[in-house]
């Protein structure tokens, strides 16, 4: 008696990818850089092509890609890769980085929910292609053409970081003499940030009716606590050889003027990704010139 035998088809693996969050980079609250390591394995014998068909990104639960820009293998067009064939001993591997750069400006502009912490979950769609193997003796062998689609995903999770909010709240004369004016400039800053920061390295330029009334630097370091404000004083000398009559006249009869008070500020947080960076201010409005 004769028995025929059948030959169980063999089993391919399929191949697999992860995705892990690294680090984030920032040099300044606008923009912000998101460092994944994109890892995929082949375990066949075969080449594969690996596309990233499509990805997605949600940020604090919310769907967005406006203000979003994704870069893998530092290339904002690359989404094609190659992997080689698995040894007799061991899987292929491509390893390659990916990085997504945030435009928070345009991020807020299109609905993104201001939180303490951004979570950002990014999600990527595979694609894997391998070549087409003929399976003559056995029809019901895997294709082994037939694309594989896999998805990976990965949460980043990192603080805002707010700059601090300027307000002025009164003009003071201090001391006119024949020439010079000397004058006070009262500050409210608040840090709207649930962390405190340093603040220092003030320069500032003080515009009285579109002309400008004196510049400086102030070189004082102040602290501001978590959700707290401090009030400031900085102190200007105004020269009235480079102004005008009328502006002098307003000054010297203590009416409200139009100010313009602009200049930038060195910003010292807590913060790993940007534990320093400098921010800016640009205040308008009237005042009342005080004398004191």
């Amino acid at each position: 008696m004769f028995f025929s035998s059948c030959k169980t088809p063999p089993v391919l693996q399929n191949p697999q990818a992860s995705l892990e969050y690294k680090a984030i980079q920032a040099k300044d609250t606008s923009e912000a850089y998101l460092d994944f390591e994109f890892k995929a394995i082949n375990p066949r014998s075969v080449a594969a092509e690996l596309k990233i068909s499509g990805w997605k990104t949600e940020i604090n639960g919310a769907e967005l890609k406006d203000g979003i820009v994704i870069f893998a293998d530092n290339s904002a067009d690359k989404t094609i890769f190659t992997l080689a064939p698995a040894t007799d001993t061991q899987p292929a591997e491509l390893e390659t980085p990916i990085r997504l750069k945030l435009n928070l400006p345009v991020l807020i502009n299109n609905g993104l929910v201001i939180e303490d912490d951004f979570k950002v979950n990014l999600e990527l769609n595979l694609v894997y292609t391998y070549a087409s193997v003929q399976q003559k003796k056995n029809r019901k062998a895997p294709n082994a053409s037939s694309p594989i689609q896999i998805k990976v995903q990965e949460t980043a999770v990192f603080p805002y970081i707010r700059e601090p909010v300027f307000k002025i709240t009164a003009i003071a004369v201090l001391k006119a003499e024949l020439i010079n004016t000397r004058f006070r400039v009262n500050m409210v800053i608040d840090n709207p940030n649930p962390f405190p920061v340093e603040l220092s390295a003030f320069t500032y330029e003080l515009y009285g009716d579109g002309r400008l009334w004196a510049d400086g630097q102030e070189k004082n370091v102040f602290q501001i606590p978590p959700r707290q404000s401090r009030d400031t004083q900085l102190f200007l000398i105004m020269n009235f050889i480079n102004m005008g009559r009328p502006l002098l006249d307003q000054v010297i009869a203590l009416q409200k003027v139009a100010y313009r008070f602009k200049g930038n500020v060195l910003i010292k947080t807590n913060v790993d990704y940007l534990p320093r960076f400098t921010g800016s201010y640009d205040l308008s409005g009237y005042s009342q010139v005080l004398e004191k």
